[in-house]
Formats: C-alpha cells, sequence, structure tokens
C-alpha cells in the first residue's frame, strides 16, 4: 500500500457545486482515496470526482464507494 500524501487540492463533485479542498492519497495502481478537510454530505459512488489546482484541471475519476 502507497502511503504517499498529495498536497491539499480542490474538488469539485457537483456540477454546480463550488470546489472544495481535500486531499488524494493513492491506494494501489489505480484508486485513491480522497479526504476532505471538511466532511461532505450525499456524495455516492457513480459520481464524478474533478480535481483543480487554482484554475488548472489536475484530473478526475468516479466515487467507487464511501469511506467511514
Amino acid at each position: 500500500m502507497n502511503h504517499m500524501v498529495v498536497a491539499p487540492m480542490e474538488v469539485q463533485v457537483r456540477y454546480r457545486s463550488e470546489p472544495v479542498t481535500a486531499r488524494l492519497i493513492p491506494d494501489g495502481v489505480t484508486q485513491a482515496r480522497l479526504v476532505f478537510e471538511i466532511p461532505q454530505l450525499s456524495i455516492t459512488p457513480g459520481q464524478a470526482a474533478v480535481f483543480y489546482a487554482e484554475d488548472l484541471l489536475l484530473g478526475g475519476g468516479l466515487v467507487t464507494r464511501e469511506m467511514d
């Protein structure tokens, strides 16, 4: 398991929502854990998460499960 912690970035889960601060922590080769600075409500599997550094699009992925 990779324990590297990526610097905080802005994450937008819903098209019309404001981006919020989170960390993306690699978890294996193709997955990562998204840890929000402030817990977010109603994020469900199948939603897209898009990652930004200010106005620069870093990437994105699909939410596959909710973690405690």
